[in-house]
């Protein structure tokens, strides 16, 4: 899925990226907590969620920008070091 959306918007493809993150991110309620068990399957959620926040900033909705931004903030505020920087970038895109 990220790798998918994240090459659609490399490309410029920016809505269609955006397409074909939404659905995974909008069932997010319904999964269940032990999907997320896997260090590399909640990292890439989490890589997801930074790009939708790229993607919705690109596409001028601050509101989705926002929320998918700080659900990045909020995950990985207390993260390593080497991951800081993105949240950074989050909390300008958040804003």
């Amino acid at each position: 899925l990220y790798p998918e959306a994240d090459l659609l918007f490399s490309m410029g493809e920016v809505e269609e990226a955006a397409a074909w993150l939404d659905p995974a991110l909008q069932s997010l309620p319904q999964v269940a907590p032990d999907v997320l068990a896997s260090p590399a399957r909640a990292g890439s959620l989490v890589r997801a969620m930074a790009l939708r926040a790229r993607i919705a900033d690109r596409l001028g909705d601050n509101e989705a920008a926002r929320r998918w931004a700080n659900a990045v903030i909020t995950l990985w505020s207390d993260a390593d070091p080497f991951l800081q920087p993105l949240v950074r970038e989050m909390r300008e895109v958040g804003r």
